[in-house]
């Protein structure tokens, strides 16, 4: 369709994203819906429709991530959260069904070339459109088989149809000419403040904790020490080395195009197991009968992985297929067929799945598992498969007061050490007001109180100087000239903010600054509209897939 641009996806090719997109397709599928593996109980699989895409179908989400991702680069947005990647997810079909349902129109070829070049990603130091960046970008793609031909078109496409939809639902970003006035003022005002600090580690009251203080803080506060629940299981464990002797002689022809395939890590371990040659050396050229030895190994080590693959996924597809009950005598004969005894697994907490050295993965489903459904799919584990085999669930348990005695009391102890920092700084602050009010200097009044002074002189709020608390720079900003905020917590310790100057100067509507703000402010509550529509969408669509 668009010629100019599949031209160069023909003719040019590097591999893109391929980490980075598997990683947001799995992370997105595990986020947002319970996708089934090859094994799974289809009894249980449950469509979730949202906006007619199944959610939890991986074949439908596969290609939508792969194009987040590609639009994520496109405009330079950093999405590593889960979460964060879930919610662009699902208000990025959103906003596209509602597209199509309004019409918005596909962009031509002129349409899509103005708007390449308005991509982050393709601008120079300078902010400016920069043809190479987009001719590298371009020379990427093509030889990677995860992303199809089209799917920068497809990207381009669909941000555009998105903007176009944004803009028109966000509206102007109406705002009040009082609210950009003074927001133009408090961005170029001066602030003169003083803080006064005091320690929280040097802060060290006397605590009284009697026993009943103790049982009573414990049982308010029991699920601080509950033992969370916990999954009881065994597994399975098919390890390749064990199939290399059902493995025949290899043909030639399959050794040498694994050498092919892999070319690259046989030349480097073959090289890295020679002796160090001088720096400037010529390389020397590795040919397959180099390393032919070496190749063939690894190819039987390859096809004995697959075997054991296959056998751990014939022996979970079994199961679900004769409908084999949990500890039942035809489950004993599967167990038996495959050679294996069932290896046990310490009980373990969701907490626990990623401390564990088998796969996290695997120990996550434990938690999906029932009596009914006992077994997971297969997860690679140490040169070979496992299936996790369910066996109980250990209920949430409350561990008698005794056994517990010395963590309540500690966490008692901090508790009522933050309670009473808390009323300390409420006592400073009414001495610190009442010292103020008698015409004292704030400088000396803190210290005579044996607390800790920092003069800051005047500086404006987007110029502070990097040694000032940036949370008592957000109170300052909120405070009037000669007020004192209240003893902020800012972790490690007590912080009270003092506005001894505040210089505001004087807005004219010729101002530039004055339409800085007007556009933030325009665009600010633009934003806040459109952000409010996704979520509705959003939420309208979601019930949707749950009926």
């Amino acid at each position: 369709m668009i010629s100019w641009i599949q031209h160069h996806l023909i003719r040019h090719g590097r591999w893109i994203f391929i980490t980075l997109l598997a990683v947001v397709i799995v992370a997105f599928v595990g986020t947002i819906g319970n996708t089934p593996g090859c094994t799974t109980n289809r009894s249980n699989y449950e469509a979730m429709d949202y906006y007619g895409y199944d959610l939890n179908s991986q074949r439908e989400m596969r290609p939508i991530g792969l194009r987040l991702s590609l639009s994520n680069e496109l405009n330079q947005i950093k999405s590593s959260d889960q979460q964060q990647l879930s919610n662009q997810m699902l208000s990025r079909i959103a906003i596209l069904s509602l597209a199509d349902d309004i019409g918005i129109p596909t962009p031509d070829q002129e349409q899509i070339r103005a708007y390449l070049s308005k991509k982050p990603l393709f601008n120079n130091p300078s902010g400016k459109f920069d043809r190479d960046r987009l001719t590298r970008f371009l020379d990427t793609i093509d030889s990677n088989p995860i992303l199809p031909e089209d799917i920068l078109v497809r990207v381009l496409e669909e941000d555009y149809r998105i903007e176009q939809i944004s803009s028109a639902l966000a509206g102007p970003g109406y705002f009040f000419k009082e609210d950009a006035r003074l927001q133009a003022q408090r961005y170029q005002s001066s602030y003169t403040l003083n803080t006064a600090s005091i320690d929280y580690a040097d802060f060290d009251p006397e605590i009284e904790a009697p026993e009943e203080a103790l049982k009573d803080f414990y049982h308010k506060n029991a699920d601080r020490y509950e033992t969370p629940e916990r999954i009881k299981a065994s597994y399975l464990h098919f390890r390749a080395d064990s199939f290399l002797p059902q493995i025949g002689e290899l043909e030639e022809d399959n050794v040498r195009e694994h050498f092919i395939k892999n070319r690259a890590r046989f030349v480097e371990a073959y090289l890295t197991e020679r002796p160090k040659s001088d720096p400037g050396a010529e390389i020397p050229v590795v040919k397959f009968e180099d390393v032919r030895d070496a190749v063939a190994i690894d190819l039987r080590k390859t096809q004995a992985n697959r075997l054991a693959n296959e056998t751990a996924q014939n022996f979970a597809y079994e199961l679900y297929n004769k409908a084999i009950l949990k500890e039942s005598p035809e489950f004993d004969d599967s167990l038996k067929s495959t050679g294996l005894s069932l290896i046990p697994i310490e009980a373990f907490s969701i907490s626990d799945t990623g401390s564990r050295e088998l796969p996290s993965a695997m120990l996550n489903s434990a938690f999906a598992l029932s009596d009914a459904r006992y077994f997971s799919d297969p997860h690679s584990f140490d040169e070979g498969y496992a299936v996790l085999i369910y066996q109980d669930r250990i209920s949430v348990e409350l561990p008698p007061f005794e056994t517990v005695a010395k963590q309540v009391k500690e966490n008692h102890a901090a508790e009522e050490k933050r309670r009473l920092f808390y009323e300390h700084g409420i006592n400073l602050g009414a001495k610190l007001e009442a010292e103020l009010a008698s015409g004292a200097n704030f400088t000396e009044a803190a210290a005579k109180l044996g607390l800790n002074v920092e003069t800051y002189q005047s500086f404006k709020l987007f110029e502070a100087p990097e040694t000032l608390n940036r949370t008592a720079l957000q109170a300052a900003a909120d405070l009037q000239e000669a007020e004192l905020s209240p003893m902020l917590q800012t972790g490690s310790s007590g912080l009270f903010v003092y506005l001894a100057e505040l210089e505001i100067p004087e807005i004219t509507t010729e101002d530039s600054i004055l339409q800085q703000a007007t556009n933030f402010l325009k665009y600010n509550n633009s934003m806040i509209r459109m952000n409010g529509l996704a979520s509705e969408l959003v939420e309208h669509g979601i019930p949707t897939a749950q009926n």
